[in-house]
C-alpha cells in the first residue's frame, strides 16, 4: 500500500514512469483493488508523455476493451505511436495487425518492415514470423539463419522448423541425425508436429534399414 501512495505522488506529480506503473498497478490489482477505468487515465497521461510501453499498454486495453469500448482503431493508433518510437512489442503487435487487416488497412509491406524492426531489436516472435515470410517466398536459406539463431536459444517452433530442414535437405544440408536431435528437443517442449516429424523420421529410418 505504502508503495502504491509514493507511484500515486510521482504520478500526480506528473512522472510518466510512475503514471506508467500506478496504471499498471490498477490494471493489474497490484496493491491497489483492480480498476480498467483508473488504468486507462494513468495509463493515458503517461502515453500522452511518450512514455512507450505506455503507449503499447494503451494499445492492449482499447483492443481488449478494458476501461473503454473496444476498438481496433485506436489500439492501432496507440500501437503505432509506440512501435515509431521503438518499442519492439509494439512493433510486433502493429505488423500482426497489417498482417491481419485489424484496425489498419491489410498491408504485407508495412507487416514486413515492423517485423524487420521488431527482429532487429530481439523480438523472439518478430523473428519467427520474419522466418516465416522469407519460407512463404521460398527463400528458405534466410528462413533456416533466423530459425538456427532461435532454436539455439531454446525455441521450440524455430527448433522444430530447423529439424524439418535437416530432414528436407532445404535450407541446410541434408543430415537426419540433426533432424532428429533439433526435432527431439522441440518435441520434449511440447510442440506437436515436431512429435510428428520425429516418428515420420523413425519410419524412414527403418524403411531405409529394412
Amino acid at each position: 500500500q505504502r508503495s502504491c501512495d509514493w507511484l500515486r505522488a510521482g504520478a500526480e506529480g506528473g512522472f510518466a514512469m510512475a503514471q506508467k506503473n500506478l496504471g499498471l498497478a490498477y490494471a493489474n490489482g497490484q496493491g491497489v483493488r483492480r480498476n480498467d477505468a483508473q488504468a486507462v487515465i494513468w495509463m493515458r497521461k503517461a502515453a500522452e508523455q511518450l512514455e512507450v510501453e505506455a503507449a503499447y499498454m494503451m494499445g492492449e486495453l482499447y483492443r481488449q476493451g478494458r476501461g473503454v469500448p473496444p476498438d481496433a482503431k485506436e489500439a492501432a493508433k496507440w500501437y503505432e505511436r509506440s512501435a515509431e518510437a521503438g518499442f519492439p512489442k509494439a512493433q510486433y503487435t502493429l505488423a500482426m495487425l497489417y498482417l491481419e487487416g485489424s484496425g489498419v488497412p491489410k498491408d504485407a509491406q508495412k507487416a514486413e518492415h515492423w517485423l524487420h524492426l521488431a527482429a532487429r531489436q530481439g523480438d523472439p516472435e518478430a523473428k519467427n514470423n520474419l522466418a516465416t515470410v522469407h519460407a512463404q517466398r521460398g527463400e528458405v536459406d534466410q528462413a533456416a539463419e533466423i530459425w538456427w539463431e532461435l532454436a539455439r536459444n531454446g525455441e521450440p517452433n524455430a527448433q522444430c522448423n530447423i529439424g524439418m530442414c535437416f530432414m528436407r535437405g532445404v535450407g541446410r544440408q541434408l543430415d537426419l541425425a540433426e533432424a532428429k536431435r533439433w526435432l527431439t528437443k522441440a518435441s520434449g517442449q511440447g510442440h506437436q508436429m515436431a512429435t510428428e516429424a520425429l516418428m515420420q523420421l523413425d519410419s524412414r529410418k527403418g524403411d531405409s534399414a529394412g
